[in-house]
């Protein structure tokens, strides 16, 4: 029977397997909370966290998790002790907030406002990480979960990905891709307009083509289930750019620069 070779020993495949089956892989997991929490913060690595921990769980049952997480109220108490001693408040939400000039919410009876801030955070980021499909959201049962496959390619090896777009189609890709990446779902034409604004040395047609090929190639792909996807026309100036995009790639798509019709990153490329 064959051996595995690791360092000085030798261990037979069986033993490995055994081994494997004791100690369950938990690393993808951790490298997906300290990534998420690199990227975007101490709370939404205790949402994913929680989730890994508790798999599904409704918004309430996140929200209170993560209310207890130890990580969360370490970093709160941190932010405290500084807003202490320079003399900050720590919380900028006074008992009655002026809206507008007439409307005026009173959070007098609310035990602690910080609670109500808790909440409407760790909902923001929930909805920006469904955005960014890191989580599921089931719409049956209103429970949330983590996607790990999207959450590793999509957040941990997402360099990668840009390093691969940029060798295939060129840096005006990767000038695109980042902007998607970064926004979860666009519509390409709005994905086109911050690419510009990020690299003015690009010129738009290269944008353009380069959005043309990666949809046609599925690194872009369509929302149509988003909530912000509708049907709607092309506009003549959108067709006469497709247009002048046809000669030089046929495969172009009319509706790609739909408006209305957001594109993310697509899982299959």
């Amino acid at each position: 029977m064959p051996f595995f070779c690791v360092g000085d020993a030798a261990t037979c495949p069986s033993e490995v397997c055994e081994d494997l089956a004791a100690k369950p892989i938990t690393a993808h997991h951790q490298l997906i909370i300290s990534t998420v929490t690199h990227q975007l913060g101490p709370l939404a690595g205790a949402i994913c966290r929680t989730l890994i921990q508790s798999g599904p769980m409704s918004l309430k049952d996140i929200s209170d998790a993560v209310h207890r997480d130890e990580e969360v109220r370490a970093v709160a108490a941190a932010a405290a002790n500084r807003a202490s001693a320079t003399g900050e408040k720590t919380t900028a939400v006074p008992p009655t907030h002026q809206v507008g000039s007439s409307f005026h919410v009173n959070l007098g009876d609310i035990a602690s406002v910080n609670d109500v801030i808790h909440e409407v955070a760790v909902k923001e980021l929930v909805t920006r990480l469904v955005v960014h499909r890191l989580i599921h959201a089931d719409t049956a049962t209103h429970l949330y979960e983590i996607r790990y496959g999207s959450a590793i390619l999509l957040r941990v090896l997402f360099p990668l990905l840009l390093h691969c777009a940029r060798q295939q189609y060129g840096e005006a890709a990767k000038c695109v891709l980042l902007v998607v990446y970064q926004l979860g779902v666009v519509p390409p034409r709005a994905a086109v307009q911050v690419a510009l604004s990020r690299t003015p040395s690009i010129t738009r047609d290269a944008i353009e083509y380069a959005v043309v090929r990666m949809a046609e190639d599925g690194w872009l792909v369509p929302v149509l289930n988003s909530p912000t996807a509708a049907p709607g026309a092309t506009t003549a100036a959108n067709a006469a750019r497709l247009a002048d995009l046809a000669p030089s790639h046929p495969g172009g798509n009319a509706d790609m620069w739909n408006t209305t019709t957001p594109y993310s990153v697509g899982l299959e490329a």
